[in-house]
């Protein structure tokens, strides 16, 4: 999935969506958290 639809997706919820890779966090409502997160799509 997109990281931007992920984010946009997540923005619909009222819930703190939290994704986690490792050690790392971040706020699946921020796109540049995700992007942080260095994750790969696939």
């Amino acid at each position: 999935m997109r990281r931007s639809i992920a984010g946009n997706l997540a923005k619909k919820f009222q819930s703190k969506i939290t994704l986690k890779r490792g050690g790392d966090q971040a706020n699946a409502r921020s796109v540049i958290a995700i992007m942080g997160l260095q994750i790969a799509n696939g």
